[in-house]
């Protein structure tokens, strides 16, 4: 969350995708967000989490569908995972883009 949309949130109006917007930030929704399928459970078919996190960042963001890449399921779970367990600390180490630098 942008340190603009953390001062926003109460406990009646909480952050919103159209917040996201307002600023001119791509809206993640938390499915899609990369610790949450970094964390998924032993056994989920990541392939399938992947393109359904794309399909749900297509979904929140007008102007996106169908743009970004599918056919996650068709690279094998261990390696989804590795990679996406590789990802992970980076956005934490980065400053500006995370997203458009990996």
């Amino acid at each position: 969350m942008t340190p603009e949309l953390q001062a926003k949130p109460t406990a009646r109006r909480p952050v919103t995708a159209d917040d996201y917007r307002a600023e001119g930030v791509l809206y993640v929704p938390e499915a899609a967000l990369l610790d949450y399928l970094v964390q998924l459970p032993e056994g989920t078919d990541v392939g399938k989490a992947v393109d359904a996190a794309l399909s749900a960042i297509e979904g929140a963001n007008a102007g996106l569908n169908d743009v970004l890449p599918r056919g996650y399921t068709k690279i094998e779970t261990p390696l989804l995972q590795s990679m996406l367990r590789l990802f992970a600390p980076l956005p934490r180490t980065l400053s500006g883009d995370a997203f458009g630098l990996i």
